[in-house]
């Protein structure tokens, strides 16, 4: 069976550092993921956008031009890039489906969250950073995760009273208690190795507008509006009217943010153990929510960044042939 490539990449860094002797020291992996966004970054070359903390991470690192997620919903996205399987392949291909019947994964599929557990990480889905919400910790997957209670001081259990949206917040709960240990940031420096993902809450949409504008706050949180509609590139399957320009710059408000709320976790500056060894991620989970944009397939490419730092062992290297790389080397 044919595997998705985007969270695997992480098993193969964490176990391509175990030896026959002894343990080679693991890396702290950290995943930033991004909601809705095409490859709108400065680094992609797209106009308009001011993404400098995404841009350094692709200077240092590697940026993929032929990266696509496995399906351009969010729920059989990331049912697919939690397991490295294709949500078809699994049977989590609707999206929001298998909230109500208790649907499992088929019998030796697990979680890259459960195998990294067992290899000895620690797993975090992250909501807070000194006290205050940076991730949206979501998980959105549509199966049923099974496996002991990894987090032992979880949120309040939702209530459910047979409603739909009440059950899917049950089972989004009871998923995120199997898959990570924590939600909290300060959880991970005295426990290495850590794999940390960061669930960003823009680039997001509803039907009012983007999320984390003056109109829709998150969390009583508010990005700037300083993109001029005026100056938008109107492609040209769009209308060039100014309800388009609108909703294009409100979408590179939110590209900014994103990338903003990127830099203010200090990924880059926190120095010290912790991230001196650290390999860092950051993908999206669909293509960008503009107009017509989501749910019309997954044929446009996504942005996909990684960065390591740290010294590699000397005699490994990354043998790279357009999305797909191998370490090679013993260790």
């Amino acid at each position: 069976m044919k595997t998705t490539a985007t969270l695997c990449t992480a098993l193969i860094i964490a176990f391509s550092f175990q030896t026959s002797g002894a343990e080679a020291k693991k890396p702290n992996i950290l995943w930033l993921i991004a909601e809705n966004i095409g490859p709108d970054l400065g680094c992609y070359g797209y106009p308009s956008v001011v993404t400098p903390n995404l841009d350094r991470l692709a200077r240092q690192g590697m940026r993929y031009e032929l990266a696509f997620s496995a399906a351009p919903m969010c729920s059989p996205s990331r049912s697919a890039f939690m397991t490295g399987m294709y949500q078809t392949t699994i049977g989590a291909q609707n999206h929001r489906s298998h909230r109500h019947d208790h649907f499992h994964l088929p019998d030796g599929v697990q979680p890259v969250t459960q195998r990294l557990a067992g290899a000895g990480y620690y797993t975090a889905n992250i909501r807070k950073l000194d006290g205050k919400q940076v991730g949206t910790a979501k998980t959105d997957l549509n199966f049923e995760v099974q496996g002991a209670v990894l987090n032992l001081r979880p949120n309040t259990k939702p209530r459910t009273d047979g409603g739909s949206g009440v059950n899917s917040k049950l089972q989004d709960y009871e998923n995120e208690i199997r898959l990570f240990h924590t939600d909290n940031w300060s959880d991970l420096k005295p426990r290495q190795p850590f794999f940390a993902q960061v669930n960003l809450p823009t680039v997001e949409r509803n039907v009012k507008g983007w999320i984390g504008s003056k109109a829709i706050p998150w969390n009583r949180q508010t990005h700037p509006e300083t993109t001029d509609p005026a100056k938008m590139i109107v492609l040209p399957y769009y209308p060039d009217h100014e309800i388009t320009r609108k909703d294009w710059a409100g979408y590179i408000d939110a590209v900014n943010a994103m990338d903003a709320r990127a830099g203010a976790l200090g990924i880059y500056d926190l120095g010290g153990s912790v991230w001196e060894w650290c390999e860092d991620f950051f993908n999206a989970d669909k293509k960008d929510h503009v107009l017509r944009s989501a749910s019309w397939g997954s044929s446009a490419p996504k942005p996909l960044l990684s960065s390591f730092r740290g010294n590699q062992p000397s005699t490994r290297r990354w043998r790279c042939d357009g999305f797909r790389c191998v370490l090679e080397g013993s260790p």
